[in-house]
């Protein structure tokens, strides 16, 4: 949000960031068919989005990065579980209007299990 000025709908596709709401957000990629892979992080868009959203991520291969219990993490084709946000892990998240709250965990994470925020970054630097 402090780069950008925006939480979500951004496109990097030309290498500059490009918001759109209208065109740029993932419901709109999903159903025009120019997703063919995705990341999904800290979400679960199999109980969030609407049934033609969720057909088509059924048929592209998923990766996610997030919470253990999920439906999406029980079918992606890779699934790393991370702590949960603001109980297992601490940090900074902005709200969709931009308002930063500051997380802090309260209990330990299961052994081997790191922070959204620390698996992106080890995925970033292999890249």
């Amino acid at each position: 949000y402090k780069l950008l000025g925006a939480t979500h709908a951004i496109e990097f596709s030309n290498g500059n960031p490009i918001r759109n709401p209208t065109t740029t957000n993932a419901s709109s990629k999903l159903l025009s068919g120019e997703v063919d892979a995705a990341l999904i992080v800290g979400s679960d868009p199999y109980v969030h989005l609407p049934r033609s959203i969720v057909k088509r991520l059924k048929e592209i291969p998923i990766i996610y990065v997030g919470e253990r219990k999920t439906i999406v993490a029980k079918i992606s084709e890779v699934n790393i579980p991370t702590a949960i946000n603001g109980i297992e892990s601490g940090g900074t998240i902005f709200r969709i209007d931009g308002e930063e709250i500051e997380l802090i965990p309260f209990i330990k994470p299961p052994e081997g299990i790191e922070s959204e925020d620390k698996v992106l970054k080890k995925i970033l630097a292999k890249l």
